[in-house]
């Protein structure tokens, strides 16, 4: 799970540090546990689940600066 919050963590930095410079592109496929996101226009009573069964479950909740509501993410439906 600390991949996923590494890649978010990288993502807000360099959206803060935009210095206007052309950047190579770059597609990452990556492999993750469980993650659940609630975007900024989103309602967390939309998450229908506790911490708890997230936690038995194996999933991790961030909210997240962009997007909408409740979205679920597991590698295998990135995969597609």
């Amino acid at each position: 799970m600390q991949l996923f919050k590494d890649i978010i963590d990288i993502k807000i930095k360099n959206r803060r540090e935009d210095a206007g410079l052309e950047t190579d592109n770059h597609l990452l496929f990556v492999e993750h546990d469980h993650v659940y996101t609630l975007g900024k226009s989103g309602d967390l009573e939309n998450l229908l689940a506790n911490e708890s069964l997230l936690k038995n479950i194996g999933a991790t909740f961030y909210k997240i600066n962009c997007g909408g509501d409740i979205t679920y993410s597991w590698s295998s439906t990135n995969s597609r």
